[in-house]
């Protein structure tokens, strides 16, 4: 009886830590980020609650469609696709943070952002 108290209370404790890392880590739900490539700077916007991914720029917003969200320890990696049949995209917000665009799984594009 001991035992799986004390079991039980190492698995909640556990679990409480996961919970709690995951809600102090801002970048994994929602968060923006400023972007560059070689035509411009634009921002982005994202909320991984709600699926949304907004780039922006001087030509107006336009929302990707999100397809999968993996949450990890630093922040959450992102993918999709662009608009109008355009590449799929894989947006990392942690670490090195950046936008990778692909077109039938090759990579075609990096825009690196802060």
């Amino acid at each position: 009886m001991v035992h799986s108290t004390i079991h039980g209370l190492k698995v909640s404790l556990l679990a409480a830590a996961v919970i709690a890392s995951l809600t102090e880590n801002s970048d994994a739900k929602e968060g923006s980020m400023i972007c560059e490539n070689f035509r411009r700077e634009y921002s982005v916007k994202y909320d991984t609650d709600e699926g949304t991914f907004v780039t922006s720029a001087e030509e107006g917003e336009t929302a990707y469609t999100v397809k999968s969200v993996s949450i990890i320890e630093e922040g959450a990696i992102i993918k999709g696709t662009t608009v109008g049949g355009g590449p799929s995209f894989e947006a990392h917000t942690y670490g090195r943070k950046k936008i990778r665009y692909l077109v039938d799984f090759e990579l075609i594009q990096i825009d690196f952002c802060k």
